[in-house]
């Protein structure tokens, strides 16, 4: 697991590496991500729902960094891709894998759903990763778009943004079960 937590780290944002943050964060990310596999979930790592990351998840799709819904999040993606293919500056960096673009998800998705999640980042692999929050979807869309919204996936479609969300996570030994989180 330790070269899976190295590779990680290196492909976090460099803002986050610069802030030296990116090893804890992945450290934290695998141990979640095999602890979900090993208890039969998807494989995802998950975080309780905190009121601070409901407020960096706000101020995110404020800045406009938030695509809401899977289909929308594929199709930015794709979009997004194609526009990668396109630009001599990307050439230099294939091959080499840079988290830029994050999704969130609530954890009352069907098993369907999360398949569909999995094809999704394997697809897009090179700069996606998914993390589940746990809530419901009404809980998570309250939280971004305000009373009586839903929203069981969202993309963080910026570096920015996803480095924001990730200084939110709290994955330190204080992360806990009992922890408030709602």
């Amino acid at each position: 697991m330790n070269d899976d937590i190295e590779a990680l780290a290196a492909s976090w944002p460099r803002p986050l590496i610069a802030a030296g943050l990116a090893e804890a964060v992945a450290r934290w990310w695998c141990e979640r991500r095999a602890s979900a596999i090993s208890s039969g979930e998807p494989p995802f790592p998950r975080h309780p729902a905190t009121p601070a990351l409901g407020r960096a998840l706000f101020e995110i799709r404020r800045a406009r960094w938030l695509v809401r819904g899977l289909e929308e999040a594929a199709k930015a993606l794709s979009a997004q891709q194609e526009g990668l293919e396109r630009a001599p500056a990307a050439q230099v960096e294939a091959g080499r894998r840079r988290i830029s673009r994050l999704l969130v998800l609530s954890n009352d998705g069907s098993d369907r759903f999360y398949r569909d999640v999995e094809k999704l980042c394997r697809a897009h692999s090179a700069r996606l990763e998914s993390v589940v929050l746990e809530c419901d979807e009404v809980e998570l869309g309250e939280a971004i778009f305000g009373p009586g919204r839903a929203a069981r996936a969202v993309l963080l479609d910026h570096k920015e943004a996803v480095v924001h969300f990730l200084e939110t996570l709290e994955v330190g030994p204080q992360d806990s079960a009992s922890e408030d989180s709602h």
